[in-house]
């Protein structure tokens, strides 16, 4: 009983190798055509986010310049008079404690 001695494994032969190659090339592609659709969908998602801002700016405008106008057109105080519990009160002197 021998002990066969121990052998490297051959070199890729050429085929192979060109196998190899053309796997890290499409992977490559790959990865770039990842790469691009992922900048895309950044740039789609910021264009978005840009726009919703701009249209609830606009509206948070208009709504202040609505409550403006209301404001200008209407005093509260005026239309809501303060009525102090005093004046519903008979005078001290017809009270009938003090007497």
């Amino acid at each position: 009983m021998g002990l066969k001695p121990y052998k490297l494994k051959p070199p890729t032969p050429p085929r192979q190798l060109t196998k190899v190659l053309g796997c890290i090339g499409t992977i490559r592609t790959f990865d770039r055509q990842v790469a691009e659709i992922k900048r895309a969908v950044f740039r789609a998602l910021t264009r978005l986010r840009a726009a919703t801002i701009k249209e609830f700016d606009t509206i948070a405008r208009l709504e202040t310049s609505s409550i403006d106008a209301y404001n200008d057109a209407h005093h509260y105080r005026r239309e809501n008079p303060l009525s102090h519990l005093h004046e519903d009160e008979a005078p001290v002197q017809t009270d009938k404690l003090t007497r």
